[in-house]
């Protein structure tokens, strides 16, 4: 299947809808700064948010120290407990169609950074997803190796379940999604669809824990990621 690489930010689909419909209890304090492959066409937004520059550092020797879970109670939506371990979550509803991938987002908020995967149905739940810390990610389809702005600590998202867009309007927008994008400390990497997966590769400067959940109306993948505070007792 070929995939389309056509890179853009779809200026009015992006932050409204991540903040109206996945806000935290406060208000984001950034949002993303998409950065177009050289093949593509610019971003049409005139002015791009300020992008935070962070050195690529390579993890520290040594072997990891299991971080506690981190509970955030008062922090919806999505549950309250924050862990490195890697996740598996079946489709709870797999007789619907969740539609195809129309955008992604990441906006800082106090605690931690919000990635919000959109997709063109409903049904949250008929969306499964699973997550995996790894030191190397490919592409779906190619195997190409991912590499990340800030090293290799990565943690790789696929979500399961998917449709591929067959519609204009679905068509479009999956063409304006951006190819990567990054804000403080957090880089994301759209790999795309590919025979029903949507894969998505997150990179971060310090091995970080997070939590996954998914929501309706439409239906969204919510990946928030905790910031380094949290999070630096496990270390590499």
């Amino acid at each position: 299947m070929k995939r389309m690489n056509r890179i853009s930010i779809a200026a009015g689909l992006a932050m409204p809808l991540l903040l109206a419909s996945c806000a935290s209890t406060s208000s984001p304090s950034e949002s993303v700064s998409a950065e177009p492959t050289p093949a593509a066409s610019a971003a049409p937004n005139p002015t791009p948010t300020t992008e935070n520059t962070i050195s690529s550092p390579e993890p520290a020797p040594g072997s990891a120290t299991p971080a506690p879970s981190v509970e955030r109670p008062g922090s919806p939506p999505g549950p309250d407990t924050f862990s490195d371990k890697d996740l598996e979550q079946k489709p709870e509803a797999p007789k619907d169609n969740p539609g195809s991938v129309i955008s992604w987002q990441i906006a800082k908020h106090p605690d931690f950074t919000r990635l919000v995967v959109t997709f063109s149905g409903d049904n949250g739940k008929a969306l499964g997803y699973t997550t995996k810390s790894v030191k190397e990610a490919f592409e779906m389809g190619r195997g190409e190796e991912i590499k990340g702005d800030f090293g290799k600590i990565l943690i790789d998202l696929n979500i399961s379940h998917t449709d591929y867009p067959t519609s204009e309007k679905e068509l479009e927008a999956y063409n304006d999604i951006p190819k990567q994008g990054k804000i403080e400390g957090v880089w994301v990497y759209f790999d795309g669809f590919y025979e029903g997966n949507t894969h998505l590769v997150i990179n971060t400067t310090t091995p970080r824990q997070y939590r996954v959940f998914t929501l309706d109306s439409p239906a969204r993948v919510v990946m928030d990621i905790d910031h380094p505070i949290t999070a630096a007792t496990n270390t590499k």
